[in-house]
């Protein structure tokens, strides 16, 4: 009798198989290669455009390798270890996929950005604007199966994985916690992170799941190889470089993690954070190649003009200080200061679309010397005018957790301009090209899903209403802040009085936290609760694995 093929070859043969399929279904994936949707002008050309092609193929194709080898790993993962206690797992992935097709009418959901991405995955152009990596995620969601509905699968599927891995992880340490994971379910927000592809709920995901093992790391004192280590440093510089935000986050925490807990050897810690460095900069090269061809410093342009339109419209503001002249004019360089008056965020769209001509809304085409004149300018109005410039990061804040304002909003008294609305193509060339797909039109046809979708969505409705209203977010947000202060503080005590590195990290933690709140409120480039998700959600695993970490039970020690 021959011998019985392993389950580890078995595995090999269909991940092998699959990745072949990933390369063999390009041409049913992508159409009209290289063409831009949003019709972006290369203002300086660092890369050819067919380099530029041939990159994101490559990026692209390399994800969905990854995604490959991820999910059949884990698979039979599943298989293998289905007597153990990972019944948890199975029956949220099996809930998971009945509540996706019960409930998800739509392939894509609300946010209109999605459509431009998709459109730039499809013909292989990076969506710089919205980070090159959104789009390459898109792309290689759907070289793992080629249905339109496999990009949100595949957040599903890693919000289900990530739920699991942080039930696993406390399971380990304090078993009598371990169902507070599940309380995941009860957050507002939870039903519009699954049903949404949006970039910035996939990255929420995928920095919970870095967050987890992070913080369960220290609580542990678990010891990584050096291997793994490598493994956490990439993901967390690809957090760094996706999102803005992760910047700091990311960074921040993984500086803390190396040495923390990681080997006492100086030298094994410095190697550690320089292999983050490099892989920084090597993750970094696409999209920042894709800023300085198209956008430059757009995007700080863009971060300025809520908080500018509040300063100028304000009746007390100073603008009789020495050089304000001067200041007004290299705003107007890139917008009239009296359109950002009016218009606030809405006027870099519509000078850019109505006035300049550009098909895509997001390029101003300023050269970097006048963008920085532009920015020293802004500057320079808020800190001849602190006092106003305070209330709107006050009204950021409660507009943001609470749609009210504090202080009062000013509006714009002036003359009205006549500068029409602002029009962008890419919406309707990625709707077209979504619903475009026959599996995608038949899906959005049946009538029974799509009631079954609207009760969903008014439920969903419902229920933020009650968790959210009467300020309840933003006295939440206040408590995470205060949660974050004290393990800051309790984490100093306990180093100094036994030197507790767990406790330090974790205040280090909360720290670095509430200087991305503040980060994040002075350059949002709207009130919006969404740009401080991913750091409410940070805060709140934080504070859960603080309670398992002080309810973990205490190891008898041996002769």
């Amino acid at each position: 009798m021959g011998k019985k093929i392993s389950i580890k070859r078995i595995r090999l043969i269909i991940t092998i198989i699959h990745s072949l399929l990933t390369i063999a279904w390009h041409g049913k994936v992508f159409k009209n290669v290289g063409l831009n949707p949003s019709g972006t002008i290369p203002l300086n050309r660092v890369i050819t455009h067919k380099s530029e092609t041939t990159l994101t193929y490559i990026m692209t194709e390399l994800i969905a390798l990854l995604l490959v080898f991820l999910f059949w790993k884990l698979f039979f993962y599943i298989i293998e270890n289905f007597k153990k206690s990972y019944i948890v797992f199975i029956s949220l992935f099996f809930i998971g996929l009945i509540f996706l097709a019960l409930c998800w009418p739509y392939v894509f959901a609300y946010s209109i950005d999605n459509l431009v991405t998709y459109s730039c995955a499809v013909r292989l152009t990076p969506d710089y604007w919205h980070c090159a990596y959104s789009s390459y995620i898109y792309g290689a969601c759907l070289l793992f199966f080629p249905v339109d509905f496999m990009i949100l699968g595949i957040q599903w599927l890693f919000f289900i994985f990530m739920i699991a891995y942080t039930f696993y992880r406390a399971e380990q340490v304090t078993p009598k916690l371990k169902y507070i994971t599940l309380a995941i379910f009860l957050l507002p927000s939870f039903l519009v992170i699954m049903r949404d592809s949006y970039r910035i709920f996939q990255y929420l995901i995928v920095a919970l799941i870095y967050a987890a093992i992070v913080l369960f790391d220290i609580i542990e004192g678990r010891q990584r190889t050096f291997k793994e280590t490598i493994l956490i440093a990439a993901l967390g510089a690809f957090l760094a470089v996706w999102r803005s935000e992760g910047i700091i986050w990311a960074t921040a925490w993984y500086v803390i993690y190396i040495l923390c807990i990681s080997a006492k050897e100086i030298r094994a810690k410095i190697c550690k954070l320089l292999i983050f460095a490099v892989l920084f900069l090597l993750i970094s090269i696409p999209q920042e190649i894709g800023m300085k061809t198209y956008y430059g410093k757009d995007y700080q342009i863009v971060n300025a003009l809520t908080k500018l339109r509040t300063l100028l419209n304000t009746q007390e503001v100073n603008l009789q200080y020495e050089g304000a002249e001067k200041d007004l004019e290299a705003i107007d360089a890139v917008i009239p200061h009296q359109l950002i008056a009016e218009y606030g965020l809405a006027s870099y769209l519509r000078y850019n679309s109505q006035v300049k001509g550009y098909s895509d809304i997001n390029q101003s085409g300023v050269p970097a010397d006048i963008t920085k004149d532009f920015l020293k300018a802004y500057y320079s109005i808020a800190l001849h005018n602190p006092k106003i410039y305070f209330r709107t990061l006050v009204n950021t804040i409660t507009v943001s957790f609470a749609g009210e304002y504090v202080f009062p909003n000013p509006y714009y008294a002036g003359e009205p301009s006549d500068i029409p609305p602002y029009k962008y193509d890419a919406w309707d060339i990625g709707r077209n090209d979504l619903y475009g797909n026959y599996h995608t039109y038949v899906w959005n046809e049946l009538v029974s899903k799509t009631k079954v979708g609207e009760t969903s969505i008014e439920f969903q409705s419902k229920y933020n209403d009650l968790l959210t209203g009467s300020r309840r977010l933003l006295y939440a947000f206040i408590a995470l802040c205060i949660i974050e202060l004290w393990l800051f503080i309790s984490g100093i005590i306990k180093f100094v009085k036994r030197k507790d590195f767990a406790s330090l990290s974790f205040g280090l933690f909360g720290i670095v936290l509430l200087a991305e709140y503040a980060a994040l409120t002075i350059v949002v480039p709207a009130y919006a609760s969404s740009y401080y998700l991913t750091t409410n959600y940070l805060s709140l695993i934080l504070a859960y694995a603080a309670l398992i970490k002080r309810f973990k039970p205490k190891t008898e020690k041996t002769a």
